[in-house]
């Protein structure tokens, strides 16, 4: 029975059994499944707290995280990566460096230190060699360059280190400040534009700032660079330099200026269509190769003497005297040396002058013989000085020989028969004979030194004529130096002023230009026709002292054209010929010397306008109109004036060159500046020679000099201030105490300026 039921069981669930089997299996499978879901997921949790469990696992696995990362972004996306990170890396370190100043300056130290001292080891040990290279090359020409400057040889050697270099050119179109174009073309890197219209914007204001003076800037010191400006209306030509330069850089520049100028006026003018950007580059880089040239030659004018230059010729010279002398020396030596010894060994080969004391004296050359001292007998005498006279055929023999009377009677017969007798006697005797034979040599000696004396003191005078000589033509090589220098000035005001009337379109101009250039013709003529008198005597050469002074004066006429000119006023032209003072208001009439350098300064100041005229083209804005002063109408005008054509000149330090137109000018000055009644800067300039620090102190010290005679002429002292300046408006590149650098010049204050 339950057999049968179990067989129906299976018959009628046989389905379900089979489902819930399968249904069993699955559950059995999903739990397999879940139990190695779990086990794979604990192994996993495992894996990932063994990596980040701890703080110091989950750093290191970030930091090779994050490198790798950086490192294939660096590779894939280098700009992206860059611009992300920098603002927050130039953050952090500048976050580092503010907080971590100590730390990092202590930890710097010593590496810097040794990088320094390195580096500055190396640069002194480069600088040296030059240096040496420089003295061992031409020592003798640094030696007289240093005698001729007053600069050490040092300084000069270090200077000729220093090689003056060309770095960049703009062409700048003023008002606008646009490039117009730059050289080299690969050295701008985009700051061009920039750097012109800072450039224009410094000269306008310069410009405008010193109109009354009629000043442009010309020179702007970068520190370890020098940025030299030219202008013309239109154009500005800036030149960036390295080193330092010489005395010609500034004209090689000026001529590059005005050249470059004209060619871009034609360029300019071109027809339609023509590349004139290609053709601006192509002119500013033809300019700067010139430049470049221009400049490596005045460079090795400078390092290298000139050949036939006046340095080398003074060396050669030099050179032959001292050769010369240490020939004559050595021969004046062997000939006095071999006639004495000639004498010493004849009167000591003669028997009979044995015992009796003989001197010997001999012109520088041998040429003459003195013998002086005792001889036995008039035979050995004569004896003697045929011998002489034979062996030293080209000596002349004076023969001071005195013979002792009696001489050789007398000394054998004390000593053959008084000493057994009566040796006090024989004393005696001896005694008396030698008194009389010293007193008469005694004698001779005095003769011959009188003779010898008035030798020597007529040698003395000849000496004191030559000297005076030289001191004479020593002053008068100045004067013609002088003069040289005037008549270039005046060649080159003539030539700036052609120029000027060439380019000018108003007739008016033209015919006012023409004046004043055959005024200064004119002038250069009768300058030349003097020259030739400072080249004949020294008599005609003292006499030319009044006609500088007149040249002077007219030369200072001719300024004052040029001012009128500039000014729109009416210019007559001409020499400037005034009517002579009576002669109790004459002034003294001025040393030659001082004559020459108050025409040279004139032509300088002649000449620096003439050129500002050819590069302004004449043109000048009216300035405004000044606010009415105090002073007496026209007393202004009359100080300015003289201020602007006098100067007071100083030879060493502070003492006055010449003291009596020191003196002379001083008086002129204290009615004009007390009528004015305005304030005077008294600036003091000096030369090159020395340092600047003490050069500076000397052009203070001058200024105050000056200042205390004014105040002591009767000057208020709140109409004056003082000014030192070391090196600012050079009038000339001779140093020494003949320069016109050495001066001091009067300034007007501005209207409104306050007094100390």
């Amino acid at each position: 029975m339950s057999q049968s039921v179990e067989r129906l069981k299976e018959l009628l669930f046989d389905s379900e059994t089979q489902a819930m089997a399968d249904l069993a299996r699955r559950i059995d499978a999903v739990a397999e499944s879940d139990r190695n879901g779990r086990d794979e997921l604990k192994l996993k949790i495992a894996q990932i707290f063994d990596r980040v469990g701890t703080t110091e696992r989950f750093t290191s696995n970030v930091a090779g995280v994050l490198d790798s990362a950086l490192r294939q972004a660096e590779v894939s996306q280098h700009n992206e990566l860059s611009q992300a990170m920098a603002p927050m890396m130039v953050t952090t370190i500048r976050a580092e460096l503010r907080n971590s100043q100590d730390e990092m300056v202590e930890a710097l130290y010593p590496i810097t230190g040794r990088l320094v001292k390195s580096y500055v080891a190396s640069a002194i040990k480069d600088l040296a060699d030059q240096m040496n290279r420089r003295l061992e090359h031409n020592p003798i020409m640094l030696r007289l360059q240093s005698l001729t400057t007053g600069r050490s040889v040092g300084e000069l050697a270090l200077a000729g280190t220093q090689d003056f270099k060309l770095q960049e050119l703009y062409l700048i179109r003023r008002g606008s400040g646009e490039l117009v174009a730059h050289w080299p073309q690969n050295a701008l890197s985009g700051r061009g534009q920039v750097m012109s219209g800072v450039l224009t914007a410094i000269n306008e204001f310069a410009t405008q700032a010193f109109a009354a003076e009629q000043s442009t800037l010309r020179q702007i010191d970068l520190g370890d660079s020098e940025l030299y400006l030219r202008g013309s209306p239109l154009y500005l030509l800036a030149a960036k330099c390295s080193g330092t330069a010489s005395k010609g850089v500034s004209q090689v520049l000026d001529d590059a200026f005005l050249a470059a100028v004209e060619m871009q006026h034609e360029i300019s003018a071109q027809a339609p269509g023509t590349d004139v950007k290609a053709e601006q580059e192509a002119l500013l880089g033809e300019l700067g190769n010139h430049l470049e040239s221009r400049i490596n030659e005045q460079t090795s004018e400078v390092s290298a003497p000139a050949r036939g230059g006046p340095l080398k010729f003074l060396a050669a010279i030099l050179c032959l005297l001292i050769l010369s002398w240490i020939g004559w020396s050595w021969y004046a030596s062997y000939e006095k040396t071999r006639v004495l010894d000639a004498a010493q060994r004849i009167v000591g080969g003669t028997s009979a002058m044995q015992g009796y004391p003989t001197t010997f004296e001999t012109s520088p050359l041998g040429g003459t013989l003195t013998i002086s001292g005792l001889a036995p007998s008039q035979d050995t005498k004569v004896r003697v000085v045929d011998r002489l006279q034979k062996v030293l055929t080209g000596t002349q023999i004076r023969d001071l020989l005195t013979v002792v009377p009696g001489g050789n009677t007398v000394t054998n017969t004390v000593t053959m028969t008084v000493p057994d007798a009566n040796p006090k006697l024989a004393e005696q005797i001896t005694g008396q004979v030698t008194g009389q034979v010293v007193g008469k040599v005694a004698g001779q000696v005095a003769e011959e030194i009188g003779k010898q004396s008035a030798e020597l003191r007529q040698q003395s005078a000849d000496l004191k004529r030559t000297v005076s000589g030289l001191e004479v033509q020593m002053a008068l090589m100045s004067v013609r130096r002088a003069a040289d220098r005037a008549e270039r000035r005046l060649r080159q005001a003539v030539v700036d002023l052609d120029r000027t009337a060439k380019a000018t379109e108003e007739p008016e101009k033209v015919i006012a230009l023409k004046r004043i250039t055959q005024g200064i013709e004119i002038t250069a003529r009768d300058l030349a026709s003097h020259k030739a008198a400072l080249n004949g005597s020294d008599t005609e050469a003292a006499k030319t002292s009044g006609a500088l002074s007149e040249l002077a004066t007219r030369i200072e006429g001719l300024g004052g054209d040029i001012a009128k000119f500039v000014n729109g006023e009416a210019v007559t032209g001409g020499p400037s010929k005034k009517a002579p003072k009576p002669v109790a208001e004459q002034a003294p009439a001025q040393p030659l010397d001082t004559a020459a350098e108050t025409m040279a300064a004139e032509a300088e100041r002649l000449a620096a306008m003439a050129s500002t005229v050819a590069l302004t083209g004449g043109s000048r804005a009216r300035p405004a109109a000044a606010v009415p002063v105090a002073a007496e109408p026209g007393a202004r005008e009359r100080l300015e004036t003289y201020a602007r054509s006098h100067a007071i000149f100083f030879g060493n330090a502070i003492d006055y060159r010449n003291p009596v137109a020191a003196d002379q000018a001083l008086r002129d000055l204290v009615p004009l500046i007390k009528e004015a009644g305005i304030l005077v800067r008294v600036v003091g300039y000096t030369d090159e020679g020395g340092a600047v620090a003490r050069n500076s102190a000397v052009a203070l010290e001058r200024a105050k000099l000056v200042r205390q005679d004014l105040i002591a002429r009767g000057v208020p002292e709140n109409l004056l201030s003082i000014i030192g300046r070391s090196k600012v408006s050079d009038l000339s590149p001779t140093p020494g105490p003949q320069s016109p650098n050495r001066r001091v010049e009067f300034e007007l204050s501005f209207v409104g300026e306050a007094q100390p």
